[in-house]
């Protein structure tokens, strides 16, 4: 097979709602995941780790370095609207790439389900069995691509929010979709033990 065959093959298996990770191993993407936070983090003056790795054994997706050495787990998840991810795997990817009006499906957020969806997605992570441990933090990625989720007003829903509590999870972020000026903007979830 040509590298154009297969190209074209990996395009036509790309998901076309919020699509941003789409592409390479689970792995891969979760790794990616993971090293644009950093960046992110590092172009705010609020790097805490260092030298991300896929983990041997998953869970967790991913391991580093914090500041003092500390070994930190991170998993990584996303936060998409299944339904519409469904949605618009079954139409028409020919209408959807022409941006005809209304075949493309999207998922509108509310503040109650866009906390109760996070809140999902950290419970999940916090009840599973790390391996290769013990770890000193285990933190939560949740990276979205989601077209409707609007930062700014996400980000106002988030501002006094506290989730939890989790018997591992030590911190959480909420990486939001590429923007050109900043790159990857995220938030710091306010989490809190036991």
């Amino acid at each position: 097979m040509s590298l154009k065959e297969e190209l074209d093959r990996m395009n036509r298996r790309r998901r076309v709602y919020a699509p941003s990770r789409e592409g390479g191993t689970k792995s891969q993407k979760e790794l990616g995941a993971v090293v644009d936070l950093l960046e992110s983090m590092e172009r705010s003056g609020e790097a805490i780790y260092f030298d991300p790795v896929e983990a041997a054994q998953d869970p967790p997706d991913c391991t580093a370095r914090g500041i003092r050495g500390e070994r930190v787990a991170i998993e990584v998840t996303e936060f998409v609207c299944k339904a519409a991810v469904e949605a618009n795997e079954k139409a028409d990817r020919a209408a959807i790439a022409r941006l005809e009006p209304g075949v493309m499906v999207h998922r509108v957020w509310q503040r109650w389900d866009c906390l109760a969806h996070l809140e999902r997605r950290l419970e999940t992570k916090d009840g599973k069995t790390y391996v290769g441990g013990p770890f000193d933090r285990v933190a939560v990625l949740v990276h979205t691509d989601e077209p409707m989720l609007i930062r700014s007003q996400c980000e106002a829903w988030l501002s006094e929010h506290h989730f939890g509590p989790f018997k591992q999870i030590t911190e959480a972020y909420l990486l939001f979709s590429y923007e050109s000026e900043i790159g990857y903007p995220y938030r710091t979830l306010l989490v809190h033990g036991a």
